[in-house]
């Protein structure tokens, strides 16, 4: 499993510099029904390197062992862009957790059920960000939707059905009009509308993951300033997105609906991948209009944005 995240100085997976993509690899634990002696990683993380099959090697800008705490993985990952948002708040930033299924994404991201050790990058950023935040002058929003289907759908929505809504374009970026935005108090608001979310998101059975994401899920987080002395507000937006795990039909035995999740599942992560390999190679055009996913990751192009601009 990859973490991509932005703004960074990293090379893409190439080894550390200078770009807007930073690329942190980590490797979930052997399963009780998996063979140890057959995994073919060698796992060096204080050099940044994964070398497969014993010759093969691969530079990141970090990587971590299945041994790696949910404590190290936030504050290698997630802390330092965490703290230059909520100081700033003068770009937009994303994190994403990008991979196979069955590798652990989603509880990097959320964590597991067994306490505070277990919490994953989402609600460890709620409680750094809330102990950032000026309660005087900041205010939080959040927002939480899902791609299911390459259609968008409103994972807080008050209605009991899920209809999907309209991905709209407004001067170069992409909206979703309607969209809820709920602005809280604390983290014990926020953490009741990630669950609220969660019971919600797209969840099917697959031959390799019995509890398989189907949607790529965004939570977006939305810190709204306003300057004292002048009154001016300023937003940025930090989207911290648990992508749905790309899959081999062979593998998966997908047929039917899961066949056609699966497909558009591949579809958006293909998407994605191409526009951070453009990116990363500094082209000028970003074919960010290639899946909704790109889409809705696409940040406002404005002379004060930093994060992903496809």
């Amino acid at each position: 499993m990859s973490f991509i995240k932005t703004p960074a100085k990293a090379g893409c997976g190439g080894g550390p510099s200078l770009s807007q993509v930073q690329v942190v690899v980590r490797s979930r634990p052997i399963f009780d029904q998996e063979n140890a002696e057959n995994s073919v990683l060698d796992i060096n993380e204080p050099a940044g390197e994964i070398v497969v099959g014993l010759e093969k090697a691969f530079a990141f800008d970090g990587c971590f062992s299945g041994d790696a705490t949910q404590e190290s993985i936030y504050k290698s990952v997630a802390a330092d862009l965490l703290s230059d948002f909520a100081s700033k708040v003068d770009h937009n930033a994303t994190i994403l957790a990008y991979g196979p299924t069955g590798t652990g994404k989603t509880y990097t991201m959320l964590g597991g059920q067994k306490g505070e050790q277990q919490q994953g990058i989402i609600p460890r950023a709620l409680v750094d960000l809330f102990a950032k935040a000026d309660p005087e002058t900041d205010s939080i929003g959040i927002s939480f939707f899902e791609i299911f289907n390459e259609k968008v759908y409103d994972l807080l929505s008050c209605s009991n059905f899920k209809v999907p809504m309209i991905l709209k374009e407004v001067r170069g970026s992409f909206q979703v009009p309607g969209l809820t935005l709920k602005w809280i108090e604390n983290v014990d608001d926020a953490a009741k509308l990630l669950d609220q979310g969660q019971k919600v998101r797209a969840i099917g059975s697959t031959a390799t993951n019995e509890n398989s994401s189907r949607s790529h899920a965004i939570f977006r987080i939305t810190l709204a300033r306003t300057d004292s002395m002048t009154s001016e507000r300023k937003e940025a937006k930090l989207s911290l997105v648990d992508l749905a795990g790309s899959e081999s039909v062979k593998r998966t035995n997908a047929v039917g609906d899961r066949l056609m999740e699966a497909n558009n599942i591949n579809r958006g992560l293909l998407a994605l991948g191409s526009c951070i390999s453009d990116l990363c190679s500094r082209k000028p055009h970003i074919p960010f209009r290639n899946s909704t996913l790109t889409k809705v990751l696409r940040g406002k192009e404005t002379s004060r944005q930093k994060g992903v601009r496809f």
